[in-house]
């Protein structure tokens, strides 16, 4: 199971993600690509574009299943965690999944190449790149040692730096800073 978290956006780059599935149910069979997040008013029309672009490229193992209050059970699920997005500035469902353990696969967006390293906690793409994606995320699914490793790997990595305890030490580090009573 391969899914990512976010509203129905264009920003999300959900047309990537689903030409992603295309090319790797291309090479593989039993894959399964989930979308989790809300669809709001003012999003209606892109959901209705990304069904449609779904249909024409025989999508069909896509599955767009709403927001949700507490993602962790549908993470738990998911084998690779993907951001396809087109802009980002630190986003917190990839840190969410790394914290689960999950290897990631994303765009080259804001913080994530700060915090995803590529072939150690997952791959890094160019934006738009539905091809080194889907080469990505078959790689990970044919191999679990790879994927586990990637996995662990995220998970040290966000409990280094992205742990509350720090971030709230780095806030107090900057205000004393700013106060001059660093």
């Amino acid at each position: 199971m391969v899914g990512l978290i976010g509203n129905i956006s264009r920003v999300k780059g959900l047309g990537t993600f689903i030409r992603l599935a295309a090319e790797a149910n291309r090479v593989m069979d039993n894959l399964q690509f989930v979308v989790v997040g809300p669809v709001f008013a003012n999003q209606e029309k892109h959901y209705e574009y990304l069904c449609k672009l779904a249909s024409e490229l025989g999508v069909t193992n896509i599955e767009f299943v709403g927001g949700r209050e507490d993602v962790r059970p549908l993470l738990r699920r998911f084998d690779i965690y993907v951001c396809s997005s087109n802009a980002e500035s630190s986003p917190i469902s990839v840190w969410e999944a790394m914290a689960m353990e999950l290897p990631i696969v994303s765009t080259d967006v804001g913080d994530v190449p700060l915090y995803v390293e590529s072939d150690e906690s997952g791959f890094v793409a160019p934006v738009g790149d539905h091809r080194a994606l889907a080469d990505f995320v078959c790689n990970l699914l044919t191999d679990d040692a790879l994927r586990e490793r990637f996995g662990k790997a995220a998970r040290a990595k966000v409990s280094e730096e992205l742990d509350i305890k720090v971030c709230a030490e780095r806030h107090l580090d900057a205000y004393l800073t700013l106060l001059g009573k660093s």
